[in-house]
């Protein structure tokens, strides 16, 4: 457990895992005890946050882990340690499009925010109440979650919280993001722009590399759906370089997608169009629904501009169909 420990902290997210399995499975073989399932709980969480750096958020290896920390929390009576926990499982639901048992998770996060009043428990707490909104359409209530957030991080100041050890990125990030994305869908064009430029300044302060990948892969999408070419190279530029450096292959494979899109901005239909379905390609192997009506738009767009019609046709009727089993 402290091997995986250390790992996570050096952003070797393989290492990390690999150390938890270990770990695991060394712990199996002790009688059954409270300092071992409180041990069992401190590595699943650890396990849970090199999962999704490596495989995605929408990750069956993300459910097992949150979800065997979640009987833990059970089994060794109130603990703070239920925050990541549930934060992980919100993501996974979330990642999933299982809107419904996210909002639930959700409204569990929100009382242990009320009931702690830790800032760093309402910024997670507010912050995924906000993206269940923001993707249930309802952007009033996501602009009033992530200022409940902001607010929540401006009292939490910038020192690291101990809870925030055992999530796989900044919070606040994510939210800057989903604002960003909120206030465009609202024609608050400007407004917007600045949130998403706060959001990467934000990752790139930090010693973090999973946040800041992140914070890359919202603001390609943010810069693609506005058709501003030149930061959306500068993005993906920089989103492959730290990718490959860190053994994130999620993450560069994901790019695929937005630099499909530039090739077909640039005249390589063809090329694009392959780069865009492999890109969705390990989005939906990923486990992944959210997102995926917007990529397979992208898809679709492309087939139509390269006259691949039938092609257009059955990407936008699997996003339709899709937007219709998720609500999403």
């Amino acid at each position: 457990g402290v091997a995986a420990d250390a790992a996570l902290r050096r952003h070797a997210y393989r290492e990390a895992s690999r150390h938890a399995e270990d770990a695991l499975a060394a712990l199996a073989a002790l009688p059954a005890s409270a300092p071992c399932d409180e041990q069992e709980l401190a590595i699943e969480t650890v396990r849970g946050v090199a999962v999704i750096a490596t495989e995605g958020w929408g990750s069956p290896g993300v459910a097992a882990a949150y979800g065997r920390a979640r009987e833990l929390c059970a089994g060794v009576g109130p603990t703070t340690k239920l925050l990541p926990v549930l934060l992980g499982l919100c993501g996974f639901y979330m990642m999933r499009g299982e809107l419904d048992t996210a909002a639930e998770l959700t409204r569990q996060l929100l009382q242990v925010a009320e009931a702690n009043g830790d800032p760093a428990v309402r910024l997670g707490a507010h912050n995924f109440a906000g993206l269940g909104a923001f993707y249930r359409g309802d952007f009033a209530a996501a602009l009033e979650h992530f200022a409940q957030a902001a607010t929540a991080a401006a009292k939490r100041g910038r020192e690291r919280h101990p809870h925030e050890l055992a999530i796989d990125h900044d919070p606040m990030v994510s939210c800057a993001a989903h604002t960003a994305w909120t206030l465009s869908a609202l024609g608050r064009a400007d407004e917007a722009a600045m949130r998403m430029r706060e959001c990467l300044a934000r990752a790139r302060a930090l010693d973090h590399p999973v946040t800041l990948v992140m914070a890359l892969n919202f603001a390609a999408t943010f810069y693609q759906d506005r058709g501003e070419i030149g930061l959306l190279r500068e993005i993906e530029d920089e989103r492959a370089r730290l990718a490959t450096e860190h053994g994130l292959p999620l993450f560069l494979y994901l790019g695929e997608i937005h630099l499909g899109w530039l090739d077909c901005e640039e005249g390589r239909a063809e090329q694009g169009i392959e780069r865009i379905r492999r890109g969705v390609d390990v989005h939906r192997l990923a486990g992944a629904s959210l997102g995926a009506p917007t990529f397979l738009a992208i898809l679709a767009d492309a087939c139509g501009r390269a006259g691949r019609i039938e092609e257009g046709l059955a990407a936008l009727d699997e996003a339709m169909q899709l937007a219709e089993r998720t609500g999403l």
